[in-house]
């Protein structure tokens, strides 16, 4: 009974986050394929921010802004990969597994943020200024 408890929360959780957020839709046409990954993606970052304790709308507020839960996002402009962006050096550093896997790059964003390392995202201009509208006190120790 605990256990369906848990489910039903966890899926009306992701179920608000949806609704909230606006669903990208593509050039050519939005299938539900494309849905389908995205909601994997999501409840992934719910189980992994969960079992780290970390705050779970701020988890996919981070996500959503870095990749739109695509976990193979590519930045055209340096290495950065996967479901939270992570660039080569980073990630052979920190972590274990394949970037472009969404559980291997979630699990270890949510490691990193447990240790207090929002730095890494907190160094990008354009995610520092995101960040901090939405949570205020993310970046204030942060190098500009």
């Amino acid at each position: 009974m605990i256990k369906l408890l848990a489910d039903l929360a966890v899926a009306l959780q992701l179920l608000s986050v949806s609704l909230a957020a606006q669903v990208p839709v593509t050039a050519e046409i939005q299938t539900n394929e494309v849905f389908e990954i995205r909601l994997s993606v999501e409840q992934i970052i719910t189980e992994e921010a969960t079992a780290h304790n970390i705050d779970v709308p701020f988890a996919l507020y981070l996500a959503r802004n870095e990749s739109n839960f695509n976990p193979l996002a590519k930045n055209p402009n340096s290495s950065a990969t996967g479901v939270y962006q992570f660039i080569t050096r980073t990630w052979m550093s920190l972590c274990e597994g394949n970037r472009e896997d969404a559980r291997d790059n979630t699990r270890c964003a949510m490691k990193i943020i447990s240790k207090g390392g929002i730095s890494h995202w907190c160094a990008d201009p354009s995610m520092k200024n995101k960040l901090n509208k939405q949570y205020p006190e993310t970046c204030k120790s942060s190098p500009k």
